[in-house]
């Protein structure tokens, strides 16, 4: 799939807006997010972790 492709299945976003959030994924939103990844048809999952995780390993 596009760029082009993507960006109107994510809610008739523009290429070149499309193409800043890859340049500055800081910016994107939640909602942008989930719009992306429905027009990729994934989605999010959110569980318990299964192991601590040390904050400064993010």
């Amino acid at each position: 799939m596009s760029q082009q492709e993507l960006a109107l299945k994510a809610g008739g976003m523009s290429q070149a807006r499309l193409s800043q959030l890859e340049l500055q994924p800081g910016r994107l939103t939640v909602e942008r997010l989930l719009l992306l990844l429905a027009a990729l048809n994934l989605e999010v999952v959110v569980r318990p972790r299964q192991h601590a995780i040390n904050p400064a390993e993010w």
